[in-house]
């Protein structure tokens, strides 16, 4: 049951949010599509379980 709840409030949060941000959308979506500064994420987890 949680699950669905939760995909449910998930989803009413994005399309009742006002919140527009173009421009981070835009670093958002080159960042997942390019992998770019994966690099520095992938640095952090090490240093975490190291």
């Amino acid at each position: 049951m949680s699950i669905p709840l939760s995909f449910l409030l998930g989803y009413l949060g994005t399309v009742l949010t006002k919140e527009r941000n173009d421009k981070k959308y835009a670093e958002l979506d080159v960042r997942a599509l390019t992998g770019a500064h994966a690099e520095k994420a992938v640095e952090q987890q090490v240093e975490k379980t190291a």
